[in-house]
């Protein structure tokens, strides 16, 4: 894919904002192919802003507490090309990891799993 490809594609949801979306993730992903770039400010229309925009409407309503989490750990299966993707959370919140072609026999991920488990699945007080 090349930049111009990217910027052509970017443009579809990012309009007038279409240069500085992609000076952004520049920055933030120097190493990454434009293909990766793609990927990422999709997901993040897709998924993160319309996620936070959710959560903030429901927060306005003040009726319960919301709470949000992202994960970002990239799942290290078929060399690093699924990168973190959808569901990645489900092993680690229910601290079971040992999931093919995605996080079994990866470095670091039981003592993560532990961490996410104990933290997003005990009910949370307000102090």
């Amino acid at each position: 894919m090349s930049e111009n490809a990217l910027r052509q594609r970017l443009s579809g949801v990012a309009s007038s904002v279409t240069d500085d979306l992609l000076a952004a993730y520049h920055v933030v992903m120097a190493q990454a192919s434009h293909a990766d770039r793609l990927i990422a400010a999709l997901t993040g229309s897709n998924f993160c802003i319309r996620s936070m925009l959710l959560a903030e409407r429901y927060a306005a309503r003040r009726r319960v507490p919301v709470y949000m989490y992202s994960l970002d750990w990239q799942s290290p299966a078929h060399g690093g090309r699924l990168k973190a993707h959808h569901a990645m959370d489900l092993p680690f919140l229910f601290d079971n990891i040992d999931v093919p072609d995605t996080t079994a026999g990866a470095s670091g991920a039981h003592e993560l799993a532990a961490r996410i488990s104990a933290n997003c699945l005990r009910p949370k007080r307000d102090t």
